[in-house]
């Protein structure tokens, strides 16, 4: 008799542990992996990673940002890829995905953002920005081409100490640009992101600090240097210095985006100490008149009104 009991205690204790183990069931994770392939232009394929112990995946579609047409799916699946329709051709989404178990559902993924029709997704903020060359008015930054990036947004202000407010920001599909009109042995500071198509963007990198070179022949005054009108309208007026005028190799203006727009190389110290520049044909704005040479190197802000 108690030999028998001992056999039952054991079977319920053995019982007791295979229901425990079954009621706990099996955890999982939050899909990883996500993207997109492009149907049509209305239609959208979203994918993840398969999850090891995944009953089945929930997820929920909505417009995104610059995505005026209110939209809103959710759905069940037990692939790890959902074909999404009736989207608007050429415009911002959004979707998350979560992992159903026998433990219970996982956390949602973060959103992952996409463009309908172009398989534009959300693009990687650019890394290895430097900055490569730096002058007393100047400074040509590069970076790494980041993956998905159609262009990047770079952001120049003034930095640490420095007492003149500073603003530049530009556009560009290349992987370097040189901003111009710094000022000499001045504190700045450069930021980048990549746009990813419509107003989808990545994050910005961290602030870079960075100075520009010194102003080289500083035993001259900047007030020696003369350019007038400024404001101009029709003709500017350059006169330099007779220690420059001997060392000039050129003069040229730049626009706000880094092009060059005009560029004069003088002949003799004569053409160089006091020439004329017709700015009549050049758009309204703000530009960057430099002088360039032996020993030496000037930038001065124009303005130029019509």
């Amino acid at each position: 008799m108690k030999t028998t009991m001992k056999i039952f205690y054991a079977l319920l204790l053995v019982a007791g542990v295979l229901v425990s183990f079954t009621s706990k069931g099996q955890s999982c994770t939050t899909p990883g992996g996500r993207g997109v392939t492009v149907i049509s232009a209305t239609s959208t394929q979203l994918n993840w990673n398969a999850v090891p112990g995944a009953i089945r995946y929930s997820i929920e579609i909505q417009n995104a940002t610059g995505n005026n047409v209110a939209f809103l799916l959710t759905a069940n699946v037990t692939t790890n890829s959902y074909t999404v329709n009736g989207l608007t051709a050429g415009s911002n989404y959004k979707f998350k995905v979560r992992t159903r178990c026998q433990s219970g559902n996982t956390p949602w993924s973060p959103y992952y953002f996409f463009t309908s029709g172009s398989g534009q997704t959300q693009c990687s903020v650019p890394s290895g920005l430097q900055v490569s060359v730096s002058t007393a008015a100047s400074a040509t930054f590069g970076w790494n081409a980041a993956p998905g990036a159609l262009s990047y947004r770079l952001r120049v202000e003034d930095g640490q100490n420095n007492p003149v407010a500073f603003l530049f920001a530009v556009n560009t599909p290349q992987t370097s640009f040189t901003v111009t009109g710094l000022a000499a042995s001045t504190n700045y500071k450069v930021k980048l992101r990549s746009n990813c198509g419509g107003l989808l963007h990545s994050a910005w990198t961290s602030w870079l600090p960075f100075t520009t070179a010194a102003q080289r022949r500083a035993d001259l005054p900047f007030a020696e240097v003369q350019l007038y009108p400024n404001p101009a309208t029709d003709l500017v007026y350059l006169v330099l210095p007779d220690e420059w005028s001997e060392d000039v190799q050129e003069v040229s203006l730049t626009d706000m985006t880094g092009k060059k727009v005009y560029s004069f190389v003088p002949e003799n110290a004569g053409q160089a100490a006091q020439f004329e520049v017709a700015v009549n044909n050049f758009p309204q704005g703000v530009y960057v008149l430099s002088v360039r040479g032996e020993g030496m190197e000037h930038h001065q802000r124009l303005s130029i009104v019509h």
